[in-house]
């Protein structure tokens, strides 16, 4: 899939070697009792020495040049190397929990990071990329940064020197961003004078180790260093068979090329650079459990009135269901004869007429396919497990009435979910799931299975293995420095590149339809053979697609500062004027986006699958994916709910190259019914290409005046942001509609004029003056007070709302003040209150905003789906559908079709101007669309932090944070609010918005409740939740980190810690009420709460020397010793139920030997 390749057989001993081969040259260089003699700092770097414990003192993310962190006014987090030596953190999602107003997802998560998407979770992205769930004062993703360049490669604690979090917007850092803030890897690099190695080997639970060396050797005095360092991880989590696997190289150097000393203009002349190579791959756990579907397969159907309002479909109704309900019920699917409609059992009378309605089915020389068995190909009938079958396109709607479909009875309708289409056998299934995504179930989410003894979701993936997602990373950077008048002024030239690709493959996942677990309710196959696989468990994978994206990163930068102190022109002067330092900065980056998607398709040998199966003079990849259903259960018939038992997918699927026994319709033949053979193949489906350009230019000035005891800080910075798009302006296929890898170029053309924005950044710390403090005989050493204010805005793809409106950058601005305070000079305490605001952020908006197009084109297709001659032919009043239009005042299916296009506002209508398909009568098509179509929201966050940072001697280490955040989101999708009433008024003037209308001419659904739930209803739920805090977010979280040494007596060696993790209570829903309108919206003042949580970790260490020259350190971590194991609760339904959980965090171990030398 990606064409470049990492050669771990040549970077890794390369690097080992290198580190191996300059040992001795440090060795001999230095002498062996002397300490080492460290080399002059430079100004554009921080490094170990600007770390006391747990304590930073300085950072570069106040003005890109170094600067004591107490002189600014940001919040300002380093978590330092001995932070995450104690935690035993080696990357973001572990430290991420221990930190201010910080959250992330997965197993060892504060919070599930998971999307819920409607009526269902969608964790791929979350599993795929764990930092991408992190969340920062309960707003959104934070920027994440290598060295202060934009990033996609994860912080690995291997080559990682401090990780440096701001919290809030900082235009001085990034212009463009998040409004949560920036967190930034401070990369390793070698300092010149150091001669040290570290080799680490750690051993954990369920079998998982790690390994790391890190070698630093300055191999000419006062000249050049140079680093390696290597990581090997392979974490085995508790979800068998879940593992996450990868390796890591970096090396760097650290070179003054000219020392300079003779001239008083010229300082050192410094060059640094550093490379990094790395590969991993893993089968991700999953922190949510399953969900399910099969509820009514035990139980009768739940009664939503109470809680929506509303009952389900017209003609069906609450107490129809309930009385009609039986337990364990198998419906019988065989096909009827069209003319007597007796069940057809003789395979060879399975004609595409008698057996399947036309309605599915409108080109009369086309292909209807039905599977004999997928397991007949030997070579693979160990591979893959017998419970895994293949099926074609399952017809995404609920089952109601079908002239001559056996599952015409009502009682039947909305309980058993689906039927194919375009061929494969008759299926049924339990599909409750399809309640909440009725209008009767409006506000409610389909739930997780929370019985482990149904199935052991805390130790297994009910995927199995097939999850697998490959990433390879490399990137070089190289900067030029040169220092002015002996330190007082500087500048760095940087080149960074980067490339990042990842491979996803994650079948049976993604919030849509496929994710639940349902029940095979089909009593027969349709050759009127029993079902083997009756009443068994399943999950689907609709479609079988694979990922690849690639992200290519140039960046270069230029920072130079000034300084200058008037006390070195006079000193009274000085006293008034201070000292001032100007900083400049020049910056591009460019990231190049590039993803490919592949699905497994079905090829005939036997006859042309893909241009026989739609009946279109167009070829089309998606309507042939190789579609699977795993059984993952014996028969649940007659069993209660929580007997249930289910097993996770075993085996593989299909893979190209396999080939299927298919029985086959063939219309234009005589001999209608054939056997055949059809092949699986990976096609190209498709893919896109982006290029997004930013240059930037910032001016900062820090001013320290009265003695350095009120220090000022001003930045103001532009950035302008180009846009480029696919060079080629049409998707180029070949004649069999496999995309084209030109596609994939990128136009030397901006798509269209660039965008830029101003930002102001400006802070100020004032320093009660030492000789005040002392008056006061206490502890207290220092108090400062600080107040700032910070801007940023986020440069993404233009959007455009639904009055085809251009919508404008999302915007963050953050307000900061507090006062920090220092006792006896080992306590050192922040308290900071803080509102952030973020404007035009796109909205959660239930995906009312796509609903309201797509459904509106639903709509008007499901009364032209299977009209041969919509313009003239009279209503059929067989129909439901068209009894009820006849009803309404309709005569003609193309007077329904008229009014519903009619209806749509301007500008909407004229931009799509749909027409019917010349291919496919049934369809609509247009001539344009509204392009990166979206709603947005406004969210404030207010909030008090509290740092304390603690050395109160030299073998004790102490942090304590506490954070209190209420983030709330408002103006909600404000323009597709006024939309929607002015469609709705419109479809009230046509005669549509009438409850006897039904929304299709095949369909019980009506008109007004279809479009009430897909459109109205979630935009209210929506809009009322305006006023209420961030989904999973607690008030108050505190965490406790403290580690002691003995230095010296019986214990001298030994070392122990641990770490408290407290969060608050949260509300995880909210009960429901019926708002003016007539739709059920969450009353905010009702929530539903889950308790507060504690979690707790324990550590202990031993170190002491082996020999002379090596010192040697073990320890035990003891990660959540202190927790609960029951499931947490994320998404409570109105009734009270829970919905969704998330797994606690495991208590696990891991061992860790540490050598220096």
């Amino acid at each position: 899939m990606n064409p470049r390749k990492n050669n771990w057989f040549k970077v890794v001993p390369a690097a080992v070697a290198a580190g191996v081969t300059f040992a001795p040259i440090g060795l001999y260089a230095q002498d062996e009792d002397a300490d080492e003699d460290v080399f002059e700092l430079s100004p554009f770097t921080v490094d170990a020495g600007d770390q006391d414990g747990y304590r930073a003192t300085a950072t570069l993310a106040g003005t890109r040049i170094k600067t004591e962190l107490k002189d600014l006014g940001s919040a300002i987090s380093v978590v330092t190397s001995e932070f995450l030596e104690d935690t035993g953190s080696t990357d973001l999602e572990a430290v991420m929990p221990y930190l201010t107003s910080s959250e992330i997802g997965g197993l060892d998560g504060n919070f599930s990071g998971t999307e819920v998407n409607g009526s269902r979770p969608d964790q791929d992205e979350s599993r795929a990329n764990p930092q991408s769930t992190a969340r920062v004062r309960g707003l959104f993703r934070p920027n994440y940064t290598r060295s202060y360049f934009s990033t996609n490669i994860p912080i690995d604690s291997y080559n990682t020197g401090s990780i440096t979090i701001n919290r809030g917007a900082n235009s001085l850092l990034f212009g463009l961003g998040s409004a949560s803030g920036v967190i930034n890897n401070d990369l390793k690099g070698p300092q010149i004078g150091a001669n040290n190695s570290k080799v680490t080997a750690r051993i954990g639970k369920h079998g998982s180790h790690r390994g790391t060396f890190n070698l630093t050797r300055t191999l000419i005095e006062d000249r050049l260093a140079v680093n390696v360092a290597g990581m090997y991880n392979d974490t085995q989590y508790r979800q068998d068979p879940a593992y996450d696997r990868s390796k890591r190289a970096f090396g760097a150097f650290n070179w003054t090329v000219f020392k300079n000393e003779d001239s008083s203009f010229l300082g050192r002349t410094t060059i640094r650079a550093n490379a990094e190579i790395g590969e991993g791959d893993r089968t991700p756990p999953a922190n949510i459990a399953p969900i399910i579907a099969y509820e009514a397969f035990f139980q009768p159907p739940p009664d939503f009135r109470p809680y929506s309002g509303n009952d389900y479909s017209i003609g069906l109704g609450y107490e129809r269901l309930a009385a009609n309900w039986e337990p364990w019920k198998l419906v019988d699917t065989r096909p009827l004869d069209a003319e007597t409609g007796e069940i057809v059992t003789d395979s060879s009378r399975l004609t595409a007429e008698g057996a399947f309605a036309s309605h599915y089915n409108s080109d009369p020389d086309e292909f209807l396919i039905r599977w004999k068995e997928v397991e007949n190909n030997p070579a693979r009938r160990e591979e893959v497990s017998a419970t895994v079958l293949s099926t074609a396109h399952i017809f995404n709607s609920i089952i109601y009435t079908h002239n001559g479909n056996p599952l015409a009875n009502p009682a039947l309708q909305g309980i058993h979910g689906r039927i194919p289409l375009r061929g494969g056998p008759w299926a049924t299934h339990v599909n409750t799931r399809a309640y909440v995504e009725g209008p009767q179930g409006t506000g409610f989410v389909a739930s997780s299975l929370q019985n482990p003894e149904v199935f052991d979701y805390r130790n297994q993936l009910i995927t199995g293995g097939l999850h697998d997602i490959g990433t390879e990373f490399d990137s070089q950077s190289i900067t030029f420095e040169q220092g002015f008048w002996e330190g007082k002024a500087g500048i760095e030239a940087t080149i960074d590149d980067q490339r990042w690709s990842q491979t996803k493959y994650q079948p049976f996942g993604g919030g849509h339809r496929d994710l639940p677990i349902y029940i095979d309710a089909t009593a027969y196959l349709p050759t009127g053979e029993p079902n083997p696989n009756a009443g068994r468990a399943f999950i689907l994978n609709r479609n079988d697609k694979d990922n690849w994206r690639e992200v290519i990163r140039n960046n270069s930068r230029v920072t130079a500062f000034l300084n200058h102190d008037f006390a070195d022109m006079n000193e009274g002067l000085g006293k008034w004027l201070g000292r001032h330092s100007f900083t400049g900065l020049f910056q591009s980056e460019k990231a190049s986006n590039r993803n490919l998607t592949y699905s497994r398709n079905w090829i005939g040998s036997d006859f042309d699958y893909r241009a026989g199966l739609n009946g279109r003079s167009s070829p089309r990849i998606d309507i042939n994916d190789v579609g699977t259903i795993a059984y993952i259960s014996d028969s649940n018939v007659g069993l209660d709910m929580n007997d249930v038992r289910l097993s996770p997918v075993e085996g593989s699927l299909l893979q190209a190259g396999d080939a299927i026994k298919a029985f086959y319709f063939d219309r234009s033949d005589e001999a209608n019914y054939k056997e055949g053979t059809v092949n699986v193949a990976r096609v190209l489906e498709g893919g896109g290409a982006s290029a997004q350009k930013v240059d930037s230019e910032a001016l900062a000035w820090q001013s320290y005046l009265l003695g350095g005891n009120l220090v000022g800080l001003l930045g103001w910075r532009t950035d302008e942001v180009t846009t480029y798009s696919r060079a080629n302006g049409t998707v180029l296929r070949d004649i069999n509609g496999v995309y084209d890898m030109s596609n994939l170029d990128i136009s030397s053309t901006p798509q269209a004029d660039p965008e830029s924005g101003d930002t102001f950044t400006w802070s100020v710390v004032g320093h009660v003056p030492h000789k005040w403090i002392d008056r006061l005989s206490g502890p207290l050493t220092g108090m400062s007070f600080h107040y700032g204010e910070g801007e940023n805005f986020s440069a993404i793809a233009q959007r455009t709302d639904i009055y085809n409106n251009t919508i404008g950058n999302p915007s963050g601005v953050t307000t900061e003040y507090g006062f920090s305070l220092e006792f006896a000079n080992k306590w050192f305490v922040k308290v900071n209150k803080y509102e952030t605001g973020a404007t035009l952020s796109n909205a959660a908006d239930g995906g009312s905003t796509s609903a309201a197009v797509n459904w509106h084109r639903n709509l008007a297709e499901r009364w032209m789906t299977g009209i041969a001659n919509p313009d003239t032919l009279p209503f059929d009043e067989t129909s439901i559908g068209a009894a009820s239009a006849i009803e309404a005042g309709f005569n003609y299916y193309q007077e329904v079709v008229d009014a519903i296009l009619g209806a749509q506002p301007q500008p909407a209508q004229s931009i799509y101007s749909y027409m019917a398909d010349p291919e496919d009568p049934g369809k609509l098509v247009s001539t344009d669309t509204i392009r990166n179509l979206k709603s947005t929201a406004d969210v404030q966050a207010e909030g008090l932090e509290i740092e304390l940072v603690g050395n109160p001697t030299n073998n004790w280490r102490i942090a304590v944070n506490a954070a209190q955040v209420e983030t709330v989101v408002s103006n909600t999708a404000q323009a597709l609010s006024q939309y929607n009433q002015e469609i709705i008024a419109n479809y009230q003037a046509a005669g549509l918005w009438n409850p006897i209308l039904r929304e299709g001419a095949d369909s019980a659904v009506g008109f007004v409740e279809r479009w009430t739930q897909q459109v109205t209803a979630p935009l209210a739920a929506a809009q009322a939740k305006d006023g209420a805090v961030s989904q999973e977010q607690r008030e108050w979280r505190v965490n406790i980190i403290n580690n002691y040494s003995f230095k010296e007596g019986r214990f001298k060696g030994l070392g122990i810690g641990g770490a408290i993790r407290w969060q608050d209570k949260v509300a995880t829903g909210y009960e429901s009420l019926i708002n003016e309108f007539g739709i059920p919206v969450p009353n905010l003042d009702k929530p539903f709460f889950s308790g507060a949580e504690t979690n707790g970790d324990l550590w202990f260490s031993y170190k002491r020397k082996l020999g002379d020259k090596v010192n040697w350190k073990i320890q035990l971590n003891l990660k959540n010793a202190i927790g609960d194991n029951d499931d947490i609760p994320v998404v409570t339904n109105p009734d009270g139920n829970v919905a969704i959980v998330r797994l606690a965090p495991e208590r696990s171990w891991f061992l860790t030997n540490t050598f220096t030398f």
